[in-house]
Formats: structure tokens, sequence, C-alpha cells
């Protein structure tokens, strides 16, 4: 077996959060993304083997969701739009999958959708800069399998003020154990 496969799929089981950002400014509907660890480092993709260029996991670690939005300010310390007014309406993790894995998704053997729903969201202001809100979910997924490879494509609704809404949109991959697609 490869040792690059075989380093992540016996790793211990590790809590990860997912951070999405955007500014309420921007033109494009693209979200950056980039994982955490723990220790809040940045996870990298990986580089080799059947699983390179996704984020690989293991059965049991986790993934929490955080939203980091600049909203930049003006001489007089006010944001484009009030920190007040950003509410996220929803968070969709859609995971497309070979016809033959038996997980529909990382998360859940019957369910290729998992929804992070508005009620789950608290806002926080950052101290050490103004111009960012950071919002953290409650919900925290479970990784339920050990093998496989998907596309995931994540949609973020957010209400930026009161008449004003917007759609935002990323697109990882992740994979669990080797790749393979064969639960064990």
């Amino acid at each position: 077996m490869n040792n690059s496969i075989s380093k992540h799929k016996y790793r211990k089981p590790e809590n990860f959060t997912l951070v999405l950002c955007f500014d309420v400014v921007q033109n494009s509907q693209s979200l950056q993304y980039f994982l955490l660890n723990e220790e809040e480092a940045s996870v990298n993709l990986t580089q080799k083997g059947a699983t390179a260029g996704t984020y690989n996991f293991v059965k049991n670690d986790t993934l929490k969701f955080e939203i980091r939005v600049t909203n930049l300010l003006d001489k007089k310390g006010t944001g484009k739009v009030s920190d007040e007014d950003i509410e996220i309406m929803d968070c969709t993790l859609v995971s497309i999958k070979p016809p033959t894995y038996p997980y529909l998704s990382l998360f859940n053997k019957f369910s290729a959708v998992q929804n992070i729903k508005r009620k789950s969201w608290s806002h926080h202001k950052d101290k050490v800069y103004p111009n960012l809100c950071v919002f953290r979910s409650s919900t925290i997924l479970k990784v339920k399998c050990t093998e496989g490879q998907w596309e995931i494509s994540g949609y973020l609704s957010v209400k930026l003020a009161k008449d004003l809404a917007r759609l935002y949109y990323f697109d990882p991959e992740g994979s669990a154990g080797g790749g393979l697609g064969t639960e064990q």
C-alpha cells in the first residue's frame, strides 16, 4: 500500500473547521475557502496518490463551519453594510459521487445534501480586525465512511441588508481513506 495513502487512512480522527470567506462588495459569487485543523493551522490538499487534490479525511473526523465576512470601513469606521444586517440564511453542501460508492457523501450514507441551518449561526466581531465579521455554526458534521472520493459543491445564501441577498459558492473535493470507494 502507498505510504501517502496509509498515512491518512490510519491516523486518529481529528476536528477540522471549513472557513469560507467573502467581501460584501465583491462582484464574483466565488467563495475563498480553506480548512483548519484543531491548532488553527491550514490543512493542505493531498499531494500524491489517488486522493491528490482533495482534502482527505478518516472516519470520525469532524467538520465545523466558519464564515469570515470582510466589510471595509470608511473614514468614520462604518462598514458598507451594518454588521447587524449581515445574516447567514443557509449553507448547503452537495456531494457528487461515482455510482459504485456505498455512501452518497462523506457524512451520510443516504443523503448527498447537508444543510447548515440558519439558526445554527452565531455572530462574532473580530477583536483584531474591526472590518471582519465572523460567523460560526453550531452544526458539526462527522465523517461516516472509510473510503471514497466526492466532488463537493457548497452554496451559501447571505442577507446583506434589508433588501439585498447574495448567493456564493465553493467547489472543493473530499476523500476518505485511499479514495477507492470500497467500504471496509
